[in-house]
Formats: C-alpha cells, sequence, structure tokens
C-alpha cells in the first residue's frame, strides 16, 4: 500500500514540472534581451514571463492558422495560412510586413513592389505592359548617369528607396596630415594671442 502512494506521490511533482518548463530556452531569451542597444538587465521572473508570452503568442498563432487550413480540408499548416490569419486577424496586422501575403511576380512589377535590372526589364516588358518606346526612355534615362549604368542599384528591401542624389566626381583632393594642420595654425597670420580682463 505504501509502494502504491509513493508511486502516485512520484508522479504529480513530475507531471507539475512538465506543465511549468517552457520549451524556448531561457538563454536564448536572454541573448534576445542582450541584441537591444538599450537593455539594462532584466531580473530572471522578467525573462520567464516573456517566455511565456512569447509560447503563448506562438500557440495563438499556430490555432488560427490551423483553423484556417482545416477550413480548406488540410491537415498541414502552410505559409499561405499564416498569411491570411496575419491578415484577417486585427490583433495580428502587426506581423503584416513580416508575413505578407504571396503574390505572383507579375503583380509585384506591375505594382513596383520589387526593383529589377534594366536587363531584366527589357526581357520582361512584355509582363509589364511596357511597349518598346517607353523601356527605350527608360534606357536613355538610365544610360545619362555614367556611374549608374556602371553599377545596377541592387533591389531594396520592402519600404526602403534610393534618394536622387547626384553622384559626385572624384576630385583629387589633397588630404592634410596632422603635421601640416599644426604648421598652418602656428602661422596664421593676425592670431596672436589675446588675454581679456574683466573690468
Amino acid at each position: 500500500m505504501s509502494a502504491a502512494n509513493t508511486t502516485s506521490e512520484n508522479i504529480e511533482p513530475v507531471a507539475l514540472e512538465e506543465e511549468t518548463a517552457m520549451s524556448l530556452p531561457l538563454s536564448k531569451i536572454k541573448k534576445i534581451f542582450k541584441m537591444d542597444p538599450e537593455f539594462a538587465g532584466a531580473s530572471a521572473s522578467a525573462v520567464y514571463a516573456t517566455g511565456a508570452a512569447t509560447e503563448l503568442f506562438v500557440q495563438y498563432l499556430v490555432e488560427q492558422a490551423s483553423m484556417n487550413a482545416k477550413s480548406e480540408k488540410r491537415k498541414k499548416i502552410q505559409y499561405r495560412d499564416l498569411s491570411a490569419t496575419v491578415s484577417s486577424q486585427e490583433s495580428l496586422h502587426f506581423l503584416s510586413d513580416t508575413i505578407p501575403k504571396t503574390q505572383t511576380v507579375e503583380k509585384a512589377l506591375k505594382e513596383k513592389r520589387i526593383n529589377i535590372s534594366e536587363e531584366d526589364r527589357k526581357t520582361y516588358s512584355s509582363l509589364l505592359e511596357e511597349n518598346g518606346a517607353v523601356a527605350d526612355n527608360d534606357t536613355k534615362l538610365l544610360a545619362g548617369s555614367a556611374a549608374e549604368s556602371e553599377k545596377m542599384k541592387p533591389a531594396l528591401d520592402k519600404g526602403q528607396a534610393t534618394l536622387p542624389f547626384q553622384s559626385m566626381a572624384n576630385a583629387n583632393v589633397k588630404k592634410a596630415g596632422l603635421l601640416d594642420l599644426i604648421a598652418a595654425d602656428d602661422n596664421a597670420p593676425g592670431d596672436s594671442d589675446a588675454m581679456v580682463i574683466d573690468e
């Protein structure tokens, strides 16, 4: 009888430990905290609470995406389930930049959401609904600047844009050394030591 009691007593604490144990390692959460340049420190309870809240958030996101997959009679969650969940749930709209809805390249090009090189623009002009004259005008505009024609601008992340600064010509500028600056200060005319007397 006592052996049965000790067995049931041993099972209950293990079950409680499993419920309180997090699947996210606390050391990783601390590393994420330390990535913030303004991080001053956090108590162990704050790190644990952040981990618990993160697990609850991920669980909620996956549950909503799972319901979306089940409505389409699928068992596996796909990216489109997550993006549909983010766009349909108002509480998850802050993730719309991280998990955007997918779209075809053709549609993204038409909406000018992605940047492509001049060569690709010519190749896929039919997708962009450009006629030859428009493509030639773009080519002439790009060829106007020698620096821009030599280097193609890299594609930028969403939300970024290049600023329309003119490229500066590489002028031969003589850089002054430290000794040149000291000598120039010592030999400057009209710079005599002055003393101000308060009256």
